[in-house]
């Protein structure tokens, strides 16, 4: 008893750490099993040979799955027959009957074609654990604790007796008819009672992923379907069993021989008792039982739709040239929803959970032009990678006027120092008068050429204040320009507020530098000319 409780206690402290999770995972399942095979009685007898014949088994069980994990139990009734024959063999005692005091004959019998069948039927307890794979191929193990019901044994042999009386020199002649005799014997018991144990495993297969049609599409099982559909699915496997233990045997009353010859067992002279799985002088024997077994199993819980799988894009950020990981800020267009996220990656990279459907991925940093590349998940559990390689801007080039003596090339920022504008708005004043006109002149000489005007502040005020200040000045800058014949396609305005001060702020010196207006040179027209050539 005690291997049975040690086993009872693995078999407990495996599912415990998943009971948290049963609710939500679990699926229960009602069984009903048959199955039928070839016993025998393993023992070994010193007067014959044991074959064995048919056994089966009947079972309503129940069983509990989380994820691979299998555990089984149930109520079964076994059956185990088994035959044995007794090669031939004599034995002989000392026959009294009839005969004067002190007279005796010996008697002897001469057994042949002695038989026995074994006839055993038990309810059992099976406890086992196992798993299953990929939902077809399914393994369990463990023990059935059973108690025998029905168990009998029946002996056939044929006898032949003669009788020999030791005191007769020569053959007798004209022996009238006397006791002896030759006749079949058939004998039978039952016993019930004797509790046992046995171990047992089996293997087989799952076989409605065999025979079910795949959903379309996604190539699924109609069982997916039924989980999808909230159907309670049945569930029909095979599988192959063996069952190993030890089984009480038929007791016989009374055993006459000695210990070297053959065992036989006697109650009283002609009154024969034989008992093959008793040759040893066991209570018990060892029997195998191995064969094919079918199972319906009956869901019991309502199933859960499967989880699909989760799909990534990893997104690589890099410099164009030394491939380098970079800082970025990624934009993330979701094209199905029409939805648009950002995305940080302080290290160059993300990892971006997606559904089906197309994207567009845009990578921006300062000191780089933006990247774009379009990428599509299709299907569940699917990582996509996405890489994008930014082209570092030119270093800008920062000049004071006269603006006439600028060189012409992408990147130059020039800051317009005879900008005045009201304390805390955005009027630009007459004497920016010169300032606006050299650029407006500078513009009209250059009809290539494209610029951004940018606004700043210094910090003081709020953020939301700053930047609406800013983007007001810069505008206002652009208007001016208009006013003065350039075109508005040519000039760009954005506002910076306080977010990219040039000197400190906790002087008045410092932010006097960042209150300023300032343009970058972002075309300049030899690119129009160098697509016409190509």
């Amino acid at each position: 008893m005690k291997q049975y409780k040690i086993i009872l206690l693995g078999l407990f402290c495996l599912a415990m750490p998943l009971h948290a999770d049963v609710k939500r995972e679990s699926l229960h399942f009602v069984t009903t099993e048959a199955g039928i095979g070839y016993s025998a009685l393993l023992n070994k007898s010193a007067i014959g040979t044991s074959s064995g014949l048919a056994g089966g088994k009947l079972q309503v069980g129940y069983e509990w799955r989380y994820r691979k994990l299998l555990v089984h139990t149930g109520l079964e009734f076994g059956m185990v027959n088994d035959m044995a024959k007794v090669t031939p063999f004599q034995m002989k005692t000392s026959y009294t009957v009839g005969l004067p005091e002190g007279q005796y004959m010996t008697e002897y019998f001469d057994f042949q074609s002695f038989k026995e069948t074994q006839l055993m039927g038990q309810i059992n307890l099976p406890i086992q654990a196992g798993a299953i794979f990929a939902d077809r191929y399914y393994f369990l193990a463990g023990v059935r604790l059973g108690l025998p019901v029905v168990r009998s044994a029946q002996t056939k042999a044929t006898v032949t007796t003669y009788l020999i009386d030791p005191s007769l020199i020569g053959e007798l002649e004209d022996v009238p008819v006397h006791d002896a005799y030759t006749s079949t014997e058939k004998l039978s018991s039952t016993w019930t009672g004797f509790f046992n144990a046995q171990v047992s495993a089996e293997v087989g297969l799952v076989l409605n992923p065999f025979f079910e049609k795949p959903a379309k599409g996604k190539g699924k099982s109609s069982s997916s379907r039924n989980q999808k559909n909230k159907k309670k699915p049945i569930l029909y496997r095979v599988g192959l069993f063996a069952d190993y233990g030890i089984n009480g045997c038929v007791k016989p009353y009374y055993q006459q021989g000695k210990a070297d010859e053959p065992i036989a067992y006697v109650a009283q002279p002609r009154e024969i008792s034989l008992n093959s799985c008793l040759a040893t002088a066991q209570t018990a024997a060892h029997s195998l039982l191995v064969g094919a077994k079918f199972a319906v199993l009956f869901q019991m819980n309502e199933p859960k739709p499967a989880k699909p799988l989760p799909s990534y894009f990893d997104i690589y950020i890099a410099d164009l040239k030394t491939d380098e990981p970079i800082p970025a800020s990624l934009s993330i267009y979701d094209k199905t929803k029409n939805r648009t996220y950002v995305k940080e990656a302080p290290k160059g990279k993300v990892r971006y959970r997606a559904k089906d459907g197309d994207y567009t991925f845009t990578a921006s940093n300062e000191q780089y032009f933006p990247a774009t590349q379009e990428a599509s998940i299709a299907g569940e559990g699917v990582t996509e990678t996405v890489r994008l390689a930014l082209e570092r801007k030119p270093e800008p080039v920062v000049v004071d006027t006269p603006i006439v003596s600028i060189p012409v090339k992408v990147g130059t920022k020039v800051v317009l120092h005879n900008l005045f504008f009201a304390l805390n708005k955005t009027t630009v004043l007459p004497e920016s008068e010169q300032a606006l006109n050299e650029l407006a002149d500078f513009m009209n000489a250059h009809p290539g050429v494209t610029i951004r005007i940018t606004g700043h502040t210094d910090n003081i005020g709020s953020d939301r204040a700053n930047q609406i200040l800013s983007d007001g000045r810069a505008n206002a800058v652009r208007d001016e320009l208009i006013k003065r014949g350039v075109a508005a396609e040519r000039i760009e305005a954005e506002g910076k507020g306080e977010s990219e001060p040039i000197a400190d702020n906790d002087t008045e010196e410092g932010r006097a530098k960042n209150r300023r207006v300032e343009f970058t040179i972002i075309a300049t027209g030899d690119e129009l000319i160098e697509q016409e050539k190509e």
